[in-house]
């Protein structure tokens, strides 16, 4: 009964890991792809590639940090007290204020970022990687819906 038991375990455990890698290589395909389609639609030179992503890579680290781990962390917060119809007008209110700060911390993140950006690109370009990046994500979400509806109807 204890092999049995260890055998399950090692089972899982292994199964574990490959569920972790396989999700590690879908976000990296997605980098690589995110990555390809931007640099295609702004044409960037070598040189112009070598300033822009390591520009590119810090705003979107703290643009995940604001948008979504502290937006995760409010909603977390809401759902622990007892959902948003629990929340006293002065609770509500609070959380309201926590988004809009959130919000108006992205708007100086992206002036910051574009600031920064002028210096590397061009204004034509960064209209360009404005559209591409609204693009991506326009396919991208394509994509997942035509995936959900794909794997609905199996």
């Amino acid at each position: 009964m204890k092999k049995l038991t260890l055998f399950i375990l090692i089972l899982l455990s292994g199964l574990n890991n490959l569920t972790a890698q396989q999700n590690r290589d879908k976000h990296e395909n997605f980098r690589a792809y995110k990555i390809a389609y931007i640099t295609q639609q702004l044409d960037l030179s070598p040189t112009e590639a070598e300033k822009f992503w390591p520009l590119y890579n810090e705003f979107g680290k703290q643009f995940y940090q604001l948008k979504v781990i502290d937006t995760r962390d409010i909603k977390r917060k809401i759902k622990e007290s007892g959902g948003i119809d629990t929340l006293s007008e002065g609770e509500a209110h609070e959380y309201v204020s926590i988004l809009l700060n959130a919000e108006e911390e992205i708007v100086k993140l992206k002036k910051k970022f574009y600031d920064r950006l002028k210096n590397v690109l061009s204004s034509n370009k960064i209209l360009k990687l404005y559209s591409a990046e609204n693009e991506f994500n326009r396919k991208l979400l394509s994509e997942f819906r035509k995936n959900k509806t794909k794997n609905q109807s199996n």
